[in-house]
């Protein structure tokens, strides 16, 4: 008996997928995508990890650089409200701050020279006004925020105002003492003169107002001392400009946005942390902060390190050197 023309089996020639199929290939992608993602994120945030301890590693080939030419590291500087002047040499009658004193050692001599050839002092504010914006990535932690600008509500006494300006995302140790020093004086004839009163104070760090500190001052040894760090910013104010921490220009003298102190109430904390403060180190990395130490090593220090050890971290000669951290 013959087979009617057209008829084929059910079982053999069935193509396509139920619905009950096609929800188990879908329930099945979900579960390996949510295996892989945390992996992936873990991957990027380890090289935004290495970036971060790789421009810290840079930043204290400068310091040491300057160190070794100019025989004392970077000065921190007068006050927030002053920025770097190229006119003003590397001592203490520069009003403008380390990152300012270590850009010829990074290659950036034509940002720290931008207002050298300046005539006139309108000219010289405008050029160091636009100075204050040049951002530089090396300064960038890349888990936190990209180069900027950002904003800034605050005009330095030597430059021209501008809405935006540079910041860094890391800070150099003043040391276990905090101290504001505000504005600094109100001139540059000001600060040059004999009887202008500098806050005066047991400064302990390696950067702080118009500081001189050598290789030679750091007795507790180089490889036990802070020299610089990740600076803590709550995550919500990365752009805002509105932080104490972060309303200037890197380029400004003594401020909480280029320098960062370290004793028991100062220890470091994260980022998303509900314990902020314009004063410490931290991060936006999950496990600690980086530190670059005055022999030009970086080290992770774990937010729960205990608080006296990263005390005697951040003092330069208080007997109290530590190993194990």
């Amino acid at each position: 008996m013959k087979r009617a023309q057209g008829f084929q089996s059910v079982a053999g020639w069935r193509s396509g997928f139920t619905v009950v199929e096609l929800l188990v290939v879908i329930a099945i992608l979900g579960i390996l995508i949510g295996l892989l993602l945390p992996a992936v994120q873990a991957a990027r945030e380890n090289g935004r990890r290495v970036q971060c301890v790789n421009n810290l590693r840079q930043v204290g080939v400068a310091m040491l650089s300057h160190e070794n030419s100019i025989r004392h590291f970077p000065t921190g500087g007068w006050g927030f409200l002053w920025v770097g002047d190229p006119r003003r040499g590397s001592g203490e009658m520069q009003p403008g701050g380390w990152v300012f004193a270590v850009l010829p050692y990074l290659e950036q001599g034509l940002i720290h020279d931008l207002a050298l050839g300046a005539v006139s002092d309108a000219e010289r504010r405008s050029k160091l006004a636009e100075m204050s914006q040049q951002g530089l990535p090396l300064f960038h932690c890349p888990s936190r925020r990209p180069v900027g600008p950002y904003p800034t509500e605050l005009q330095a006494f030597n430059t021209e105002f501008v809405n935006r300006v540079a910041k860094s995302d890391y800070a150099a140790n003043a040391g276990s003492v905090l101290f504001d020093v505000g504005t600094g004086p109100l001139t540059l004839g000001e600060g040059d003169t004999r009887w202008y009163a500098w806050p005066n104070y047991d400064a302990t760090g390696i950067c702080f107002l118009r500081s001189r500190v050598k290789v030679a001052d750091i007795r507790d040894g180089t490889s036990k001392t802070i020299l610089a760090g990740e600076k803590n910013l709550p995550s919500k104010r990365y752009r805002t400009g509105d932080d104490l921490g972060d309303d200037q220009s890197m380029y400004s003298g003594d401020d909480f946005d280029t320098l960062r102190w370290a004793n028991v109430g100062l220890f470091p904390v994260n980022d998303r942390s509900l314990v902020n403060s314009e004063a410490r180190f931290g991060s936006a990395h999950a496990n600690g902060c980086h530190l670059l130490l005055c022999d030009g090593a970086v080290r992770l220090a774990s937010y729960a390190i205990g608080p006296y050890v990263f005390e005697h971290l951040g003092n330069r000669n208080d007997g109290e050197g530590v190993s194990d951290w």
